[in-house]
Protein backbone atom coordinates (compact mmCIF):
# COMPACT_ATOMS: atom_id res chain seq x y z
CA UNK A 1 0.00 0.00 0.00
CA UNK A 2 2.84 2.37 0.86
CA UNK A 3 4.53 1.72 -2.51
CA UNK A 4 1.23 2.32 -4.30
CA UNK A 5 0.79 5.62 -2.46
CA UNK A 6 4.26 6.73 -3.45
CA UNK A 7 3.60 5.91 -7.10
CA UNK A 8 0.32 7.78 -7.11
CA UNK A 9 1.92 10.79 -5.41
CA UNK A 10 4.73 10.83 -7.97
CA UNK A 11 2.33 10.38 -10.91
CA UNK A 12 0.26 13.34 -9.74
CA UNK A 13 3.40 15.46 -9.49
CA UNK A 14 4.74 14.48 -12.91
CA UNK A 15 1.39 14.85 -14.62
CA UNK A 16 1.03 18.44 -13.41
CA UNK A 17 4.61 19.65 -13.89
CA UNK A 18 4.41 22.83 -16.02
CA UNK A 19 8.00 22.46 -17.21
CA UNK A 20 8.88 26.15 -16.83
CA UNK A 21 11.47 25.56 -14.14
CA UNK A 22 9.98 28.34 -11.97
CA UNK A 23 9.31 27.44 -8.38
CA UNK A 24 5.62 28.07 -7.65
CA UNK A 25 4.28 29.23 -4.30
CA UNK A 26 3.68 26.33 -1.95
CA UNK A 27 0.27 25.16 -0.79
CA UNK A 28 -0.10 26.04 2.90
CA UNK A 29 -1.55 23.31 5.08
CA UNK A 30 -2.14 23.73 8.81
CA UNK A 31 -2.32 20.73 11.13
CA UNK A 32 -4.09 21.56 14.39
CA UNK A 33 -3.82 18.74 16.95
CA UNK A 34 -2.45 18.36 20.47
CA UNK A 35 -0.96 14.95 19.57
CA UNK A 36 2.64 15.22 18.30
CA UNK A 37 2.39 11.83 16.58
CA UNK A 38 -0.45 13.09 14.37
CA UNK A 39 1.77 15.88 13.11
CA UNK A 40 4.70 13.57 12.40
CA UNK A 41 2.66 10.91 10.62
CA UNK A 42 0.84 13.46 8.48
CA UNK A 43 4.06 15.18 7.46
CA UNK A 44 5.66 11.85 6.66
CA UNK A 45 2.71 10.78 4.49
CA UNK A 46 2.77 14.05 2.57
CA UNK A 47 6.55 14.29 2.32
CA UNK A 48 6.82 14.07 -1.48
CA UNK A 49 3.42 15.53 -2.30
CA UNK A 50 2.98 17.98 -5.16
CA UNK A 51 -0.17 19.29 -6.84
CA UNK A 52 -0.18 21.42 -9.97
CA UNK A 53 3.61 21.74 -9.69
CA UNK A 54 3.33 23.24 -6.22
CA UNK A 55 4.76 21.58 -3.12
CA UNK A 56 3.37 21.79 0.41
CA UNK A 57 4.27 24.09 3.28
CA UNK A 58 3.03 22.29 6.38
CA UNK A 59 2.47 24.32 9.55
CA UNK A 60 1.72 22.89 12.99
CA UNK A 61 -0.41 24.16 15.86
CA UNK A 62 -1.00 22.22 19.10
CA UNK A 63 -3.92 24.23 20.45
CA UNK A 64 -6.83 26.36 19.27
CA UNK A 65 -5.14 29.55 20.43
CA UNK A 66 -1.91 28.75 18.60
CA UNK A 67 -3.93 27.94 15.48
CA UNK A 68 -5.64 31.35 15.66
CA UNK A 69 -2.30 33.12 15.60
CA UNK A 70 -1.05 31.07 12.67
CA UNK A 71 -4.18 31.48 10.60
CA UNK A 72 -4.14 35.24 11.25
CA UNK A 73 -0.61 35.41 9.88
CA UNK A 74 -1.34 33.07 6.97
CA UNK A 75 -4.71 34.01 5.51
CA UNK A 76 -3.74 32.17 2.30
CA UNK A 77 -3.81 28.80 4.04
CA UNK A 78 -5.51 26.33 1.72
CA UNK A 79 -6.30 23.41 4.05
CA UNK A 80 -6.66 22.78 7.78
CA UNK A 81 -6.65 19.35 9.38
CA UNK A 82 -8.40 20.12 12.64
CA UNK A 83 -8.80 18.12 15.84
CA UNK A 84 -11.84 18.82 18.04
CA UNK A 85 -10.63 18.10 21.57
CA UNK A 86 -7.47 19.95 22.59
CA UNK A 87 -7.14 22.41 25.49
CA UNK A 88 -10.92 22.18 25.81
CA UNK A 89 -13.51 19.71 24.56
CA UNK A 90 -14.66 22.10 21.84
CA UNK A 91 -11.46 23.94 20.91
CA UNK A 92 -11.68 22.80 17.31
CA UNK A 93 -15.33 23.75 16.94
CA UNK A 94 -14.71 27.21 18.37
CA UNK A 95 -11.81 27.64 15.93
CA UNK A 96 -14.17 26.88 13.03
CA UNK A 97 -16.54 29.62 14.15
CA UNK A 98 -13.62 32.02 14.53
CA UNK A 99 -12.29 31.31 11.03
CA UNK A 100 -15.66 31.42 9.26
CA UNK A 101 -17.22 34.15 11.41
CA UNK A 102 -14.73 36.65 12.74
CA UNK A 103 -12.13 36.23 9.99
CA UNK A 104 -14.82 35.77 7.33
CA UNK A 105 -12.55 33.24 5.64
CA UNK A 106 -14.71 31.02 3.46
CA UNK A 107 -11.90 29.85 1.17
CA UNK A 108 -9.79 27.64 3.45
CA UNK A 109 -10.87 24.00 3.37
CA UNK A 110 -11.40 22.48 6.83
CA UNK A 111 -11.22 18.73 7.40
CA UNK A 112 -12.32 17.85 10.92
CA UNK A 113 -10.20 14.96 12.16
CA UNK A 114 -11.18 13.57 15.56
CA UNK A 115 -10.14 10.63 17.66
CA UNK A 116 -13.08 11.12 20.02
CA UNK A 117 -16.19 11.08 17.85
CA UNK A 118 -18.44 11.18 20.89
CA UNK A 119 -17.37 14.76 21.57
CA UNK A 120 -18.35 15.81 18.03
CA UNK A 121 -20.96 13.56 16.42
CA UNK A 122 -20.52 13.64 12.65
CA UNK A 123 -24.11 14.44 11.66
CA UNK A 124 -24.42 17.26 14.22
CA UNK A 125 -21.08 18.80 13.29
CA UNK A 126 -21.72 18.65 9.54
CA UNK A 127 -25.10 20.31 10.06
CA UNK A 128 -23.98 23.08 12.45
CA UNK A 129 -20.41 23.89 11.40
CA UNK A 130 -19.03 25.04 8.05
CA UNK A 131 -16.54 22.23 7.47
CA UNK A 132 -15.68 20.45 4.23
CA UNK A 133 -15.06 16.92 5.46
CA UNK A 134 -15.24 14.81 8.63
CA UNK A 135 -12.78 12.02 9.34
CA UNK A 136 -12.10 9.84 12.32
CA UNK A 137 -8.37 9.51 12.84
CA UNK A 138 -8.49 5.76 12.66
CA UNK A 139 -9.97 5.74 9.17
CA UNK A 140 -7.60 8.28 7.62
CA UNK A 141 -5.13 6.00 5.77
CA UNK A 142 -2.33 7.31 3.59
CA UNK A 143 -4.47 6.93 0.47
CA UNK A 144 -7.51 8.62 2.03
CA UNK A 145 -5.23 11.39 3.28
CA UNK A 146 -3.95 11.82 -0.26
CA UNK A 147 -7.51 11.94 -1.61
CA UNK A 148 -8.59 14.43 1.03
CA UNK A 149 -5.63 16.72 0.26
CA UNK A 150 -6.09 16.57 -3.52
CA UNK A 151 -9.83 17.23 -3.39
CA UNK A 152 -9.40 20.01 -0.82
CA UNK A 153 -6.63 21.77 -2.74
CA UNK A 154 -8.54 21.47 -6.01
CA UNK A 155 -11.63 22.93 -4.35
CA UNK A 156 -9.58 25.72 -2.75
CA UNK A 157 -7.94 26.51 -6.10
CA UNK A 158 -11.30 26.76 -7.83
CA UNK A 159 -12.75 28.97 -5.11
CA UNK A 160 -9.64 31.17 -5.06
CA UNK A 161 -9.88 31.55 -8.84
CA UNK A 162 -13.52 32.57 -8.51
CA UNK A 163 -12.60 35.11 -5.84
CA UNK A 164 -9.80 36.48 -8.00
CA UNK A 165 -12.20 36.75 -10.92
CA UNK A 166 -14.75 38.48 -8.72
CA UNK A 167 -12.13 40.99 -7.58
CA UNK A 168 -11.02 41.51 -11.17
CA UNK A 169 -14.63 41.99 -12.30
CA UNK A 170 -15.23 44.36 -9.40
CA UNK A 171 -12.13 46.28 -10.44
CA UNK A 172 -13.30 46.37 -14.05
CA UNK A 173 -16.74 47.48 -12.87
CA UNK A 174 -15.19 50.29 -10.83
CA UNK A 175 -13.03 51.28 -13.81
CA UNK A 176 -16.07 51.21 -16.11
CA UNK A 177 -18.09 53.16 -13.57
CA UNK A 178 -15.37 55.80 -13.35
CA UNK A 179 -15.06 55.88 -17.14
CA UNK A 180 -18.81 56.41 -17.49
CA UNK A 181 -18.72 59.08 -14.79
CA UNK A 182 -15.91 60.86 -16.65
CA UNK A 183 -17.84 60.53 -19.89
CA UNK A 184 -20.97 61.92 -18.27
CA UNK A 185 -18.97 64.83 -16.89
CA UNK A 186 -17.63 65.56 -20.37
CA UNK A 187 -21.11 65.34 -21.86
CA UNK A 188 -22.48 67.61 -19.12
CA UNK A 189 -19.65 70.07 -19.73
CA UNK A 190 -20.26 70.01 -23.47
CA UNK A 191 -23.97 70.45 -22.83
CA UNK A 192 -23.19 73.73 -21.09
CA UNK A 193 -21.95 75.04 -24.43
CA UNK A 194 -24.51 73.38 -26.69
CA UNK A 195 -27.85 72.78 -24.92
CA UNK A 196 -29.28 69.30 -25.37
CA UNK A 197 -32.75 70.67 -26.28
CA UNK A 198 -31.04 72.46 -29.17
CA UNK A 199 -29.75 69.11 -30.43
CA UNK A 200 -33.18 67.56 -29.97
CA UNK A 201 -34.69 70.28 -32.16
CA UNK A 202 -32.20 69.29 -34.87
CA UNK A 203 -32.75 65.55 -34.25
CA UNK A 204 -29.10 65.15 -33.28
CA UNK A 205 -28.63 62.32 -30.80
CA UNK A 206 -24.92 62.61 -30.02
CA UNK A 207 -22.64 65.57 -29.53
CA UNK A 208 -20.03 64.08 -31.85
CA UNK A 209 -22.54 64.31 -34.71
CA UNK A 210 -22.58 68.11 -34.59
CA UNK A 211 -21.18 69.87 -37.65
CA UNK A 212 -21.68 73.23 -39.32
CA UNK A 213 -24.66 73.92 -41.58
CA UNK A 214 -27.10 71.64 -39.74
CA UNK A 215 -30.32 73.66 -39.74
CA UNK A 216 -34.07 73.35 -39.48
CA UNK A 217 -36.95 75.82 -39.96
CA UNK A 218 -39.12 76.05 -36.85
CA UNK A 219 -41.67 78.19 -35.10
CA UNK A 220 -40.27 79.30 -31.77
CA UNK A 221 -40.94 81.83 -29.07
CA UNK A 222 -37.90 83.96 -28.30
CA UNK A 223 -37.10 85.74 -25.06
CA UNK A 224 -34.60 88.56 -24.86
CA UNK A 225 -33.81 89.94 -21.42
CA UNK A 226 -31.45 92.70 -20.36
CA UNK A 227 -30.35 94.24 -17.06
CA UNK A 228 -31.28 97.90 -16.72
CA UNK A 229 -28.37 100.30 -16.17
CA UNK A 230 -25.86 97.48 -15.98
CA UNK A 231 -22.99 99.81 -16.85
CA UNK A 232 -23.65 101.81 -13.68
CA UNK A 233 -23.70 98.60 -11.64
CA UNK A 234 -20.50 97.31 -13.24
CA UNK A 235 -18.61 100.54 -12.53
CA UNK A 236 -18.92 99.83 -8.82
CA UNK A 237 -17.47 96.31 -9.14
CA UNK A 238 -14.05 94.85 -9.75
CA UNK A 239 -13.76 92.54 -12.80
CA UNK A 240 -13.95 89.49 -10.56
CA UNK A 241 -16.99 90.84 -8.72
CA UNK A 242 -18.66 91.66 -12.03
CA UNK A 243 -18.24 88.13 -13.36
CA UNK A 244 -19.39 86.65 -10.05
CA UNK A 245 -22.47 88.89 -10.12
CA UNK A 246 -23.31 87.92 -13.70
CA UNK A 247 -22.87 84.21 -13.09
CA UNK A 248 -25.17 84.31 -10.05
CA UNK A 249 -27.70 86.34 -12.01
CA UNK A 250 -27.60 83.98 -15.01
CA UNK A 251 -28.02 80.99 -12.70
CA UNK A 252 -31.06 82.64 -11.14
CA UNK A 253 -32.62 83.38 -14.53
CA UNK A 254 -31.80 79.98 -16.04
CA UNK A 255 -34.03 78.16 -13.58
CA UNK A 256 -37.39 79.50 -14.86
CA UNK A 257 -36.32 79.04 -18.48
CA UNK A 258 -35.46 75.37 -17.98
CA UNK A 259 -38.47 74.78 -15.74
CA UNK A 260 -40.76 75.88 -18.59
CA UNK A 261 -39.27 73.72 -21.35
CA UNK A 262 -36.95 76.38 -22.74
CA UNK A 263 -33.23 76.59 -23.16
CA UNK A 264 -30.78 79.45 -23.18
CA UNK A 265 -29.18 79.84 -26.58
CA UNK A 266 -26.83 82.67 -25.65
CA UNK A 267 -25.62 84.89 -22.84
CA UNK A 268 -25.13 88.29 -24.42
CA UNK A 269 -23.03 90.38 -22.06
CA UNK A 270 -25.60 91.02 -19.34
CA UNK A 271 -28.43 89.79 -21.57
CA UNK A 272 -30.07 86.43 -22.18
CA UNK A 273 -31.56 84.92 -25.32
CA UNK A 274 -33.80 81.93 -24.63
CA UNK A 275 -35.81 79.74 -26.99
CA UNK A 276 -39.08 77.85 -26.45
CA UNK A 277 -40.23 75.27 -28.97
CA UNK A 278 -43.09 73.55 -27.14
CA UNK A 279 -45.59 76.31 -26.38
CA UNK A 280 -45.88 80.09 -26.43
CA UNK A 281 -47.31 79.84 -22.92
CA UNK A 282 -44.00 78.39 -21.73
CA UNK A 283 -42.14 81.52 -22.79
CA UNK A 284 -44.58 83.85 -21.01
CA UNK A 285 -44.68 81.72 -17.87
CA UNK A 286 -40.89 81.66 -17.82
CA UNK A 287 -40.70 85.46 -18.19
CA UNK A 288 -43.16 85.95 -15.33
CA UNK A 289 -41.23 83.57 -13.10
CA UNK A 290 -37.96 85.31 -13.97
CA UNK A 291 -39.39 88.60 -12.68
CA UNK A 292 -40.84 86.97 -9.56
CA UNK A 293 -37.53 85.26 -8.73
CA UNK A 294 -35.66 88.49 -9.38
CA UNK A 295 -37.91 90.37 -6.94
CA UNK A 296 -37.22 87.76 -4.27
CA UNK A 297 -33.51 88.10 -4.88
CA UNK A 298 -33.76 91.90 -4.69
CA UNK A 299 -35.18 91.58 -1.17
CA UNK A 300 -31.98 89.81 -0.15
CA UNK A 301 -29.83 92.37 -1.98
CA UNK A 302 -31.57 95.17 -0.11
CA UNK A 303 -30.58 93.59 3.19
CA UNK A 304 -26.96 93.81 2.01
CA UNK A 305 -27.39 97.45 0.95
CA UNK A 306 -26.98 96.46 -2.71
CA UNK A 307 -29.02 98.20 -5.37
CA UNK A 308 -31.88 96.07 -6.73
CA UNK A 309 -31.55 94.59 -10.20
CA UNK A 310 -34.17 95.51 -12.81
CA UNK A 311 -34.67 93.53 -15.98
CA UNK A 312 -36.67 94.09 -19.16
CA UNK A 313 -37.99 91.11 -21.13
CA UNK A 314 -39.21 91.05 -24.72
CA UNK A 315 -41.01 88.07 -26.29
CA UNK A 316 -41.84 87.34 -29.89
CA UNK A 317 -43.07 84.23 -31.68
CA UNK A 318 -42.42 83.39 -35.30
CA UNK A 319 -40.78 81.29 -37.97
CA UNK A 320 -37.02 81.14 -37.99
CA UNK A 321 -34.11 78.86 -38.80
CA UNK A 322 -32.35 77.08 -35.97
CA UNK A 323 -28.98 75.54 -36.69
CA UNK A 324 -25.22 75.48 -36.37
CA UNK A 325 -22.73 77.94 -37.79
CA UNK A 326 -18.98 78.19 -37.67
CA UNK A 327 -15.90 76.55 -39.10
CA UNK A 328 -14.35 73.11 -38.94
CA UNK A 329 -12.65 74.17 -35.68
CA UNK A 330 -15.31 76.26 -33.97
CA UNK A 331 -19.08 75.72 -34.03
CA UNK A 332 -21.87 77.67 -32.38
CA UNK A 333 -25.63 77.27 -32.16
CA UNK A 334 -27.81 80.08 -33.43
CA UNK A 335 -31.22 81.13 -34.71
CA UNK A 336 -31.73 83.32 -37.75
CA UNK A 337 -34.83 85.19 -38.76
CA UNK A 338 -36.82 88.40 -38.53
CA UNK A 339 -38.66 87.04 -35.49
CA UNK A 340 -35.38 87.06 -33.54
CA UNK A 341 -34.62 90.68 -34.42
CA UNK A 342 -38.12 91.78 -33.44
CA UNK A 343 -37.86 90.07 -30.05
CA UNK A 344 -34.67 92.02 -29.42
CA UNK A 345 -36.34 95.32 -30.45
CA UNK A 346 -39.31 94.63 -28.19
CA UNK A 347 -37.00 94.05 -25.24
CA UNK A 348 -35.42 97.45 -25.91
CA UNK A 349 -38.87 99.06 -25.79
CA UNK A 350 -39.28 98.00 -22.16
CA UNK A 351 -36.82 100.78 -21.28
CA UNK A 352 -38.85 103.40 -23.13
CA UNK A 353 -42.21 102.41 -21.64
CA UNK A 354 -40.74 101.43 -18.26
CA UNK A 355 -42.38 98.04 -18.38
CA UNK A 356 -41.02 94.66 -17.32
CA UNK A 357 -42.47 92.26 -19.93
CA UNK A 358 -43.56 93.17 -23.46
CA UNK A 359 -44.83 90.73 -26.09
CA UNK A 360 -45.51 91.04 -29.80
CA UNK A 361 -49.00 90.93 -31.30
CA UNK A 362 -48.28 87.48 -32.74
CA UNK A 363 -47.49 86.18 -29.27
CA UNK A 364 -50.47 87.99 -27.74
CA UNK A 365 -52.93 86.52 -30.26
CA UNK A 366 -51.80 83.03 -29.29
CA UNK A 367 -52.52 83.88 -25.64
CA UNK A 368 -55.64 86.03 -25.65
CA UNK A 369 -58.32 83.34 -25.92
CA UNK A 370 -56.98 81.72 -22.78
CA UNK A 371 -57.56 84.78 -20.54
CA UNK A 372 -54.79 83.48 -18.34
CA UNK A 373 -52.69 86.61 -18.05
CA UNK A 374 -52.97 90.23 -16.98
CA UNK A 375 -52.50 92.14 -20.24
CA UNK A 376 -52.83 95.66 -21.57
CA UNK A 377 -52.13 96.99 -25.05
CA UNK A 378 -49.18 99.36 -25.04
CA UNK A 379 -48.60 100.81 -28.49
CA UNK A 380 -48.42 100.44 -32.24
CA UNK A 381 -44.82 101.02 -33.26
CA UNK A 382 -42.42 100.95 -36.16
CA UNK A 383 -39.21 99.70 -34.65
CA UNK A 384 -35.81 100.31 -36.13
CA UNK A 385 -35.13 97.98 -39.05
CA UNK A 386 -38.78 97.19 -39.81
CA UNK A 387 -41.18 98.97 -42.16
CA UNK A 388 -44.36 97.30 -40.95
CA UNK A 389 -45.60 98.53 -37.56
CA UNK A 390 -46.36 96.01 -34.80
CA UNK A 391 -48.61 96.11 -31.78
CA UNK A 392 -47.00 95.41 -28.46
CA UNK A 393 -48.63 94.33 -25.22
CA UNK A 394 -47.61 94.32 -21.60
CA UNK A 395 -47.88 91.17 -19.44
CA UNK A 396 -47.87 92.40 -15.86
CA UNK A 397 -48.39 89.16 -13.91
CA UNK A 398 -44.74 89.41 -12.86
CA UNK A 399 -45.22 92.76 -11.08
CA UNK A 400 -45.53 92.95 -7.33
CA UNK A 401 -49.01 92.64 -5.81
CA UNK A 402 -49.58 96.35 -5.26
CA UNK A 403 -48.50 97.27 -8.79
CA UNK A 404 -50.72 94.59 -10.31
CA UNK A 405 -53.69 95.92 -8.37
CA UNK A 406 -53.15 99.47 -9.59
CA UNK A 407 -52.70 98.41 -13.22
CA UNK A 408 -55.82 96.27 -13.03
CA UNK A 409 -57.76 99.19 -11.52
CA UNK A 410 -56.71 101.67 -14.22
CA UNK A 411 -57.22 99.25 -17.11
CA UNK A 412 -60.77 100.38 -17.98
CA UNK A 413 -60.06 104.11 -18.13
CA UNK A 414 -56.69 103.47 -19.78
CA UNK A 415 -58.37 101.46 -22.57
CA UNK A 416 -60.90 104.30 -23.06
CA UNK A 417 -58.02 106.74 -23.48
CA UNK A 418 -56.27 104.40 -25.91
CA UNK A 419 -59.42 104.06 -28.02
CA UNK A 420 -59.84 107.88 -28.07
CA UNK A 421 -56.21 108.23 -29.13
CA UNK A 422 -56.71 105.84 -32.06
CA UNK A 423 -59.81 107.75 -33.20
CA UNK A 424 -57.90 111.08 -32.82
CA UNK A 425 -60.20 112.38 -30.07
CA UNK A 426 -57.27 114.05 -28.40
CA UNK A 427 -59.10 115.77 -25.54
CA UNK A 428 -61.00 112.65 -24.55
CA UNK A 429 -57.73 110.73 -24.66
CA UNK A 430 -56.05 113.42 -22.50
CA UNK A 431 -58.86 113.26 -19.96
CA UNK A 432 -58.77 109.47 -19.77
CA UNK A 433 -54.99 109.26 -19.47
CA UNK A 434 -55.04 112.00 -16.82
CA UNK A 435 -57.58 109.96 -14.88
CA UNK A 436 -55.41 106.88 -15.30
CA UNK A 437 -52.41 108.75 -13.90
CA UNK A 438 -54.40 109.63 -10.78
CA UNK A 439 -54.59 105.90 -10.08
CA UNK A 440 -50.95 105.28 -10.97
CA UNK A 441 -48.92 108.51 -11.15
CA UNK A 442 -45.71 106.75 -12.17
CA UNK A 443 -47.25 104.94 -15.17
CA UNK A 444 -44.87 105.94 -17.92
CA UNK A 445 -47.15 104.54 -20.65
CA UNK A 446 -50.09 106.82 -19.73
CA UNK A 447 -47.67 109.74 -19.41
CA UNK A 448 -46.33 109.10 -22.93
CA UNK A 449 -49.86 109.10 -24.36
CA UNK A 450 -50.77 112.26 -22.44
CA UNK A 451 -47.81 114.15 -23.92
CA UNK A 452 -48.37 112.67 -27.36
CA UNK A 453 -52.06 113.73 -27.41
CA UNK A 454 -51.21 117.26 -26.27
CA UNK A 455 -48.71 117.50 -29.09
CA UNK A 456 -51.26 116.24 -31.64
CA UNK A 457 -53.76 118.86 -30.47
CA UNK A 458 -51.47 121.56 -31.84
CA UNK A 459 -49.67 119.50 -34.47
CA UNK A 460 -52.26 117.36 -36.16
CA UNK A 461 -50.93 114.17 -37.78
CA UNK A 462 -51.40 113.82 -41.52
CA UNK A 463 -54.24 112.02 -43.25
CA UNK A 464 -52.01 109.01 -43.73
CA UNK A 465 -51.55 108.60 -39.97
CA UNK A 466 -52.33 105.00 -38.92
CA UNK A 467 -51.68 105.40 -35.22
CA UNK A 468 -48.17 104.01 -35.43
CA UNK A 469 -45.22 105.77 -33.90
CA UNK A 470 -41.68 105.44 -35.18
CA UNK A 471 -39.10 104.83 -32.48
CA UNK A 472 -35.81 105.17 -34.31
CA UNK A 473 -33.60 104.67 -31.25
CA UNK A 474 -35.00 101.31 -30.26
Amino acid sequence: MENYDEVVFKEEEIARDDGHGVEAAKWKILIVDDDEDVHEVTKMALNDFSFNSRELEIMSAYSGEEARRLINDNMDTALIFLDVVMETDDSGLRLIKYIRGELNNSLVRIVLRTGQAGHAPEREVIRNYDINDYKEKGELTSQKLFTAVISSLRSYEHLATIEDNKREIAGLYDDLKEYNANLERKVDTFGKFVPRPFLECLNIENFEDIRPEQARPMQLSIIFSDIRNFSNLAEKMSPQECFKFLNRYFTLMSGPVEAHNGFIDKFLGDGIMALFHCSVFDSVDAAIQMQVDLDKNNVELKKLNICPVKVGIGINTGDLILGTVGSDKRIDSTVIGDAVNLASRIESLTKYYNTRILVSEVTYLMLKNDNKYLVREIDYVRVYGKDKPVKIYEIFDGDDTQLKQRKTELLSVYNEGLASYKSQNWQQAIDAMSESLKIMPDDNVAQIYLERCKNFQTNQPGAEWDGAVFLDKM
